[in-house]
């Protein structure tokens, strides 16, 4: 159902200029939390709260803390593909380090984890979910859409519950993308490739200003674009660094299908509802 919906949606006359607007609005976003904590820190808390939320809450309603298996967290990243068993393990870690989660002192050493203070933890990730339904819902028909707010805690429980487990049931809303995947899974890579589309007909940015911007190291954001030149999925144009026409397209793809998940997560089958 979503590579169906995510086809309709990317046929409409709409999406284009929507993507655009939701590329510029998630890096703006990005940004802003960057000027307060780095982008691993970011990726990190995201990443485990969703997880977490998906597989740990309690009905439609976040407990204060909710507990997580460390081994279903390590097996999900590495199937899913997003990062490796080992690099999950000192995710986990790192956060530990930064009291985000805490040992469960009722189970074995190290096999489960405690996701602290959850019901203002899930603050952190409204904004994102106001910013991704806010545009994707553009796309269906005034009538159907949520009204404001758009990121209750039991919208955010229903989207992290979809997402996790579609990628738990062997979906891989990438995998056939094979210039966006080389490029998104890297460290910062997801924030040069937005910023990159949203800016496609725009202004330019340099390297520097993409670190700056990201808090990524000035090294690893020319990694990415090492990467992407030497494979021809990022193009030199006058003064700036652009995506190709097939990664633009690509990563016009990988919106649509995550728009796909999202309208789907919140309102369940949505394609009688698209707009032409």
């Amino acid at each position: 159902m979503i590579v169906e919906t995510a086809r309709l949606i990317q046929a409409s006359s709409d999406f284009e200029h929507i993507a655009t607007r939701f590329s510029h609005d998630m890096t703006m976003r990005w940004r802003d939390l960057s000027a307060n904590r780095s982008v691993f820190d970011n990726r990190a808390r995201a990443v485990v709260l969703v997880h977490a939320v998906a597989l740990g809450s309690d009905g439609d309603v976040l407990t204060e803390d909710i507990g997580f298996s460390v081994n279903s967290f390590k097996d999900l990243m590495a199937a899913t593909g997003v990062m490796s068993r080992g690099r999950a393990g000192a995710l986990l870690g790192y956060l530990r380090l930064l009291r985000f989660v805490r040992a469960d002192k009722e189970s074995g050493p190290g096999k489960r984890l405690v996701l602290k203070n959850s019901g203002e933890i899930v603050q952190f990730v409204a904004p994102g979910w106001e910013i991704s339904y806010r545009h994707s819902s553009a796309l269906l028909s005034p009538e159907v859409r949520l009204p404001e707010p758009y990121a209750p805690e039991r919208r955010i429980i229903e989207f992290a519950r979809y997402f996790v487990l579609q990628f738990a049931d062997g979906y891989r809303p990438f995998a056939d993308l094979e210039a966006f995947q080389q490029l998104w899974r890297m460290r910062g890579g997801m924030s040069v490739l937005l910023d990159l589309f949203a800016r496609h007909d725009g202004d330019a940015i340099s390297t520097r200003a993409l670190s700056k911007q990201f808090s990524i190291p000035r090294s690893q954001v020319n990694k990415i674009l090492k990467m992407g030149l030497s494979s021809g999925h990022l193009v030199i144009r006058p003064d700036q660094v652009a995506l190709s026409p097939r990664m633009y397209e690509e990563v016009k793809t990988a919106i649509a299908r995550y728009f796909a998940m999202i309208l789907i997560g919140a309102h369940g089958e949505i394609r009688p509802e698209l707009r032409a």
